[in-house]
């Protein structure tokens, strides 16, 4: 009997280690996955494109250089000499912070760039491991195959070159904070622990507006849409309990609202003029971005379990369907989706009436009623109503880019439906349906970015004249007339890293929205100098100078003949 006690004491405290291990191994396994062709390539092909991922290289290095002291944290160097400009575009905050430690080892821009979506994926693992365990309660394995479908979920992997889309993986943490906060809440209202949570998760949800507004966006919005169902949904007794919680916790939550009203002003300050400057996207350009029913489960060509299948179902039911757009394939595998809805249907929240059945079948609902708000029916769509009340909405152009976010909390609701299943379903049928729903997150996906070929065209080794106190560039060596990766993105691209890493402001550069005497787009046409020539004028600049991208020679303006 005494032995029998040791061997079950000696198990008990290798279990953690045990499962650090096995953490370990399942999230090393699950990035080699992620970044399998670079790996391959030896890290010399990276995620990315000749325009989108120069410009994110451009945005991390403004964070580099202000966190060592040489740029103000709201001005990178684009624009010149336009105020306040990192409003234009998605500010990266929490991935520059990142980037600056691989920066500050010695790596060069791109490489860096390129782990800071490593880290970022990183962290959305371990976030949702640690959400599903302390929201739902599921056990270690679940919550891990929780991580690792949702790090690998095909719709994150097929648009890695967007970096800012990767910010998905911040909305597990958020949610664990949150769930830290309620339980603060219960077990020591009005304490510290409630105060420390919640200002915790004011101060990163902030951080993450500022560094990715589209998915914090999303949360949000999501957030709300959730809160609303479980205040219809819950019992009467529920939402009563609920009310004295917070009455014993008004102070910690008036202090963490001063913290959240207070972390927010630096995104209020840089983007709200902007958006008043701009006007944010208008209704029709959102609603030509609004996903049909298709998109839903329009996974793309390249899924390896679904691709062949949905092309074939596109030519026989709509051959004339454009589903091909890297917008439009954010779609859900339709296992996944299938799985899913057999969750929603197996949930009785009004027989069993305890509080995780009823946060699941609002979670369930919420992803539900998102994609009817979401999607559009001919030239009509529900987000009308979004876009017109809910704060932020018009600065949301691409809606279908919800789909990426909703994977999150809809593989909360599979996950915890499988762990519930392991009572029901024989072990070698879960085993199935977890690797099948594994395989049909696959992609063939493609990486784009030469490594070496596009730091080649952004270490400038020649230095500026010291006259020079601000420059604009000439076309790049690769730069043709057509299309609007030649007209817009790739000397503009180019500029904004350039202008970073030499700390020399250029009047180039590309965002999502421009100033609005911004015209330096197709470099070969013969009126750009004449155009170059009036910005100047305008804003009087003096010692402004050209760079010439593919000799990467300098010549100040005034000796340009015209």
């Amino acid at each position: 009997m005494q032995a029998q006690a040791i061997v079950r004491q000696s198990a008990r405290n290798d279990r953690p280690f045990l499962q650090t291990i096995v953490f370990g191994g399942a999230l090393v396994a699950t990035l080699a996955v992620f970044f399998r062709l670079q790996l391959i390539n030896g890290f010399t092909v990276l995620f990315g494109d000749r325009g989108d991922a120069v410009i994110v290289a451009a945005l991390l290095e403004h964070w580099f250089n202000v966190f060592r002291g040489l740029e103000p944290w709201d001005m990178p160097q684009y624009f010149y000499p336009h105020a306040d400009i990192l409003g234009y575009n998605e500010g990266f905050f929490l991935f520059g912070a990142i980037y600056a430690a691989f920066r500050f080892v010695g790596l060069d821009p791109f490489l860096s760039s390129e782990l800071v979506t490593a880290a970022v994926k990183i962290i959305g693992f371990a976030g949702f491991f640690l959400a599903t365990r302390e929201i739902f309660r599921i056990s270690f394995i679940w919550a891990l195959f929780g991580a690792v479908l949702f790090t690998l979920a095909h719709n994150s992997f097929t648009h890695a070159f967007h970096a800012q889309l990767q910010a998905i993986a911040f909305a597990p943490v958020f949610w664990f904070l949150v769930a830290r906060v309620i339980r603060a809440m219960i077990v020591r209202p009005g304490g510290a622990a409630v105060a420390a949570w919640g200002a915790g998760a004011a101060l990163f949800y902030a951080a993450w507006l500022i560094s990715a507004y589209y998915m914090a966006w999303f949360t949000g919005f999501f957030t709300l849409v959730l809160s609303a169902i479980l205040l219809v949904m819950a019992p009467r007794a529920a939402r009563a309990e609920t009310f004295r919680v917070l009455q014993r916790n008004l102070r910690p939550l008036f202090l963490c609202t001063l913290i959240a009203a207070t972390a927010l002003l630096p995104f209020l300050i840089v983007y709200l003029p902007k958006a008043r400057e701009t006007g944010m996207h208008p209704f029709a350009t959102a609603l030509s971005f609004t996903p049909s029913l298709l998109d839903i489960v329009n996974v793309g060509s390249d899924n390896w379990m679904f691709g062949r299948i949905r092309d074939l179902l596109i030519r026989i039911t709509c051959p004339d369907c454009y589903l091909d757009t890297d917008e439009r394939t954010v779609g859900l595998a339709p296992l996944l989706l299938l799985v899913f809805l057999v969750a929603g249907a197996t949930l009785r929240p009004w027989r069993d009436r305890h509080w995780r059945t009823l946060l699941v079948t609002a979670i369930a609902l919420a992803v539900v009623l998102c994609w009817a708000l979401a999607v559009h029916v001919g030239e009509h769509s529900a987000w009308y109503a979004i876009y017109q009340l809910v704060p932020g909405a018009a600065g949301v152009r691409v809606i279908a880019r919800l789909q990426i976010f909703l994977t999150a909390p809809l593989l909360a609701v599979v996950v915890w439906f499988l762990a519930r299943s392991t009572s029901r379903v024989s072990t070698p049928v879960l085993a199935a349906l977890s690797g099948l729903l594994l395989f049909a997150e696959m992609n063939t996906g493609a990486v784009d970015l030469d490594r070496r070929a596009a730091l080649a065209r952004v270490m400038v080794t020649t230095p500026a004249p010291p006259s020079c106190t601000a420059f604009f560039v000439s076309a790049a060596a690769d730069q043709g007339e057509d299309g609007p990766g030649d007209a817009l993105f790739k000397h503009n691209a180019d500029a904004m890293l350039i202008s970073e890493l030499t700390h020399l402001p250029t009047i180039n550069g590309f965002a999502t929205f421009t100033p609005p005497d911004w015209n330096f787009a197709s470099p070969r046409q013969p009126d750009y100098l004449s155009r170059v020539r009036h910005y100047a004028t305008a804003h009087n600049l003096t010692g402004l100078c050209r760079l010439d991208l593919p000799s990467q020679r300098w010549q100040p303006l005034d000796q340009i003949a015209p």
